[in-house]
C-alpha cells in the first residue's frame, strides 16, 4: 500500500468519525437506529400488547447484554443477539422453534438462559437453552399434558419445574433435560389448591412451591420443597390465627438453615389484603410463631398520599374505633419482593397497585355504535407505592417507611422495585417516565429522597409523547440498564436535519440505554 493510499484511508476514517457525530448510521437491518455516543439504541417497533414478549432482554454484567427477538420474516425464528458494554452486537446466532407455540417465560441458572414455550391445549412444549459463555444453543421438545394452563416456571441444575392448572387441579411438571423424561410430581396434585410463588433455594437445592387453598373455609397455607429429581423432601404447614385467611406465600431460609414464611392475609371475604403476616420455624419445621400486622398499624404506610387523604384515613381509624371499638379493615393488593436478611434483621418490600380497566362502547360491523352498552378493556396495573419493613427476633417489627411509585403501568403484573442491600442501607430503585428513580433508607431514616437520573436518549431534542413500558436492571460497576417501548417525537430543526424517520419526525422505538447511576 503506497503512502497516498493510507493517506486517503486516514482522511476518510477521520471524516467518516465526524460525520457520524450528527448522523443516524443504519446497519444490516433499516430498523435499527445506532447512536454514537453508545449510551443509547433504538430499533423501530410498533407496542402491540399481543406481541410485547417478542424482545426479551437479560444483562449479562461485564459480558454485556443478551436481545432475544423472534423474527418478524419467519415464523418460529428467535434470535440471540450479545452486546457489549458499549452496545455493540458481537455475535448473533438464531433457532427455529414449533411456530404455533407462546413465549411463556424465561429463567437464568448459572451460565444457562431458558425459555420456556407453551400452547393451551397442545400436549407439547419446547424449551431453547442458550448458553450465555460457550452461546451454545439448544431446543428441547417435551411431551406434557393436555389443556394445561401455564401459571410458573423455574430450572435448576437441568431440571426444569412447571407449575400449573388441569380443570380444578394444580400440579407440578418436572423435566429433566439430561434424560429427556417428564413427569408429573404424585405431591403436587391438588384440588382447589393453587400454586402462589415458587422459590428456588440454591444452597439446599431444593424448589419450594407455596399452595394455598381456595376452600371457603381453610386459611391456612402449605410450602413443599421438591428435590433437583423432583422427589418431596419437605413440607411446611402455616397455620392462621383467627379469622385471617392467609392469601400469599414466600419461604426463605435463613443462615441458620430456619425458615420464615411472609406475605398476605385478608378476613376471609376478599381476595384483597388486610395486612401483612410473618412466621418463624424451628428447624424440625414446628411453627414458632405467626404475627399479624394490619396495613392501619404501620407508621407510614399511607404517607404517599396527599395530606388530606392521611387525614380523612386517621378520622375514619378514629370513628371506626369509637362506634365498633376495633381498628378499620384497609384493604390493598400486594406484590410481596422476598425478604433479604440484613445483619440480624429482616428486611420486606410489598409493592401496593391495582388493575386499571376503561368502559369502550360497543361497536358493530359497519362502525356504529350498539345501544349504550360498552365493553371493558383490561389495560394494565398501576403501582402505587412501595413499603418497606424490617422484622427482629420472634417477627417483631422495628420500622416500616414506604417509596412513592410514579407514572408505572404494565400489562403483565411483575415487580417494579429493584432493591440494592449495602451494610447498612438498602436502596429502592424504579425505572419510569424517562428516568431512574430512587430512594436510600438507612434503618427507618431517608439518608436519599427521591432522587433520580435522566435515562439517555438518542438526540436532547426527542421528546417522550408516551411510554408503554419500561423496565430497569443492574448492569455493572455503577452502571444500568434501561429498556422497553416508547413513542418519540423530534419537530426541531435539529431533528428534520437529521431525517431521523419520516417526514413528521416521530417514531415508535424499543430502546435500550445506558445509564451511569
Amino acid at each position: 500500500m503506497t503512502v497516498y493510499t493510507k493517506f486517503v484511508i486516514s482522511i476518510f476514517h477521520l471524516l467518516t468519525n465526524r460525520l457520524s457525530v450528527f448522523f443516524f448510521l443504519f446497519f444490516t437491518s433499516s430498523t435499527f437506529i445506532f447512536a454514537q455516543d453508545n449510551h443509547r439504541i433504538e430499533f423501530l417497533s410498533n407496542y402491540r400488547v399481543d406481541k410485547h414478549d417478542n424482545l426479551q432482554l437479560v444483562p449479562l454484567k461485564h459480558q454485556g447484554f443478551l436481545l432475544i427477538s423472534a423474527s418478524s420474516k419467519q415464523k418460529g425464528k428467535w434470535i440471540f443477539s450479545l452486546y457489549d458494554t458499549c452496545l455493540k452486537k458481537t455475535s448473533e446466532k438464531s433457532i427455529i422453534i414449533n411456530h404455533k407455540l407462546t413465549f411463556q417465560a424465561k429463567h437464568k441458572d448459572g451460565s444457562n438462559l431458558y425459555l420456556l414455550f407453551t400452547k393451551y391445549k397442545s400436549d407439547e412444549f419446547q424449551i431453547i437453552r442458550f448458553n450465555t459463555v460457550s452461546h451454545l444453543l439448544e431446543l428441547h421438545t417435551i411431551k406434557a399434558l393436555k389443556k394445561f394452563y401455564f401459571t410458573g416456571f423455574r430450572v435448576m441444575k437441568e431440571a426444569c419445574f412447571v407449575s400449573g392448572i388441569v380443570g380444578q387441579t394444580s400440579l407440578i411438571l418436572h423435566f429433566d433435560l439430561t434424560n429427556k423424561k417428564t413427569k408429573v410430581l404424585p405431591a403436587s396434585l391438588t384440588k382447589k389448591l393453587e400454586i402462589d410463588s415458587i422459590e428456588k433455594d440454591s444452597v439446599g437445592n431444593m424448589i419450594h412451591f407455596c399452595i394455598i387453598s381456595e376452600k371457603p373455609l381453610d386459611y391456612d397455607l402449605v410450602i413443599k420443597s421438591f428435590s433437583v429429581e423432583g422427589m418431596l423432601v419437605d413440607e411446611l404447614k402455616v397455620k392462621h390465627e383467627g379469622e385471617n385467611k392467609l392469601i400469599s406465600g414466600k419461604v426463605s431460609v435463613l443462615e441458620d438453615r430456619k425458615k420464615i414464611v411472609i406475605g398476605t392475609y385478608s378476613d376471609g371475604s376478599s381476595s384483597l389484603a388486610d395486612g401483612i403476616y410473618i412466621a418463624g420455624f424451628q428447624l424440625d419445621n414446628t411453627q414458632e410463631y405467626i404475627r399479624f400486622y394490619p396495613f392501619t398499624d404501620f407508621k407510614n404506610f399511607f404517607s404517599y398520599l396527599p395530606e388530606e387523604q392521611q387525614k380523612r384515613i386517621d378520622k375514619l381509624k378514629e370513628k371506626q374505633k369509637a362506634l365498633k371499638g376495633k381498628d378499620v379493615r384497609l384493604q390493598y393488593r400486594l406484590l410481596v419482593h422476598s425478604p433479604i436478611q440484613q445483619n440480624k434483621s429482616l428486611i420486606l418490600v410489598a409493592e401496593a397497585y391495582f388493575p386499571l380497566f376503561k368502559h369502550t362502547p360497543k361497536i358493530d360491523w359497519q362502525g356504529r355504535r350498539e345501544g349504550v352498552t360498552s365493553e371493558i378493556i383490561f389495560e394494565g396495573y398501576q403501582h402505587t407505592h412501595a413499603v418497606v419493613m424490617s422484622f427482629g427476633a420472634q417477627g417483631n417489627m422495628n420500622w416500616d417507611n414506604v417509596f412513592k411509585i410514579e407514572h408505572v403501568k404494565n400489562k403483565e403484573l411483575q415487580k417494579i422495585i429493584h432493591l440494592y442491600l449495602q451494610t447498612d442501607s438498602l436502596s429502592m430503585v424504579y425505572g419510569a417516565e424517562g428516568f431512574i428513580r430512587s430512594k436510600t433508607i438507612q434503618s427507618q431514616r431517608i439518608i436519599e429522597n427521591d432522587d433520580k437520573v435522566k435515562i439517555p436518549m438518542t438526540f436532547g431534542t426527542d421528546k417522550i409523547i408516551k411510554t408503554y413500558s419500561n423496565e430497569i436492571a443492574y448492569w455493572y460497576d455503577k452502571h444500568f440498564l434501561a429498556w422497553g417501548y416508547q413513542f418519540i417525537e423530534n419537530t426541531t430543526a435539529e431533528g428534520k436535519k437529521r431525517g431521523i424517520v419520516n417526514t413528521k419526525q416521530k417514531r415508535n422505538v424499543f430502546y435500550v440505554a445506558k445509564v451511569h447511576y
